[in-house]
C-alpha cells in the first residue's frame, strides 16, 4: 500500500512538473496572440484616424470656403445697408424741405386770407 502512495505523488509530481513546463509556454503564446490582436487593433486605429484627419481637413477646407462667402455676403449687406442709410437721409432731407414748404405756404395763406378780410372791411367803411 505505500507503493501506491508513492505512485500516486510521483504521479502528482509529474503532473506538476507538466504544468510548470507548459505554463511559461502557453502565457508566451497568449502574450503572442495578445500583442498580435493589439497590433491589428492598433492598425485599425492607425487607418481610422488617418480617415479622420482627411475628414478633417476636407471638413477644415469646407469652412474656410463658407467663411469666406459670409465675409463677401457681410460686405455686400454692408454696401446695401449704407446705400439705403444715403437713400433714408435723402428722404429726410426732402421731407424737411417740405415742411418748409408747407410752412411758407401756410403763412402765404393766412397772409392772403387776412389781406382779404381786410379788404372786405375796407369795402364795408
Amino acid at each position: 500500500m505505500e507503493d501506491e502512495p508513492s505512485s500516486q505523488e510521483s504521479q502528482i509530481e509529474e503532473q506538476k512538473t507538466e504544468d510548470i513546463s507548459q505554463s511559461p509556454q502557453l502565457d508566451i503564446d497568449r502574450l503572442k496572440h495578445h500583442v498580435r490582436q493589439q497590433g491589428r487593433l492598433l492598425d485599425a486605429l492607425s487607418r481610422k484616424n488617418e480617415s479622420l484627419e482627411r475628414a478633417l481637413v476636407g471638413t477644415s477646407s469646407k469652412m474656410d470656403r463658407l467663411l469666406g462667402v459670409l465675409v463677401e455676403e457681410r460686405k455686400e449687406r454692408r454696401m446695401e445697408v449704407s446705400a439705403l442709410n444715403v437713400r433714408v437721409e435723402t428722404l429726410n432731407d426732402k421731407v424737411h424741405a417740405m415742411r418748409l414748404a408747407f410752412r411758407s405756404c401756410k403763412k402765404k395763406l393766412i397772409e392772403v386770407a387776412a389781406n382779404a378780410i381786410v379788404d372786405k372791411h375796407k369795402g364795408e367803411i
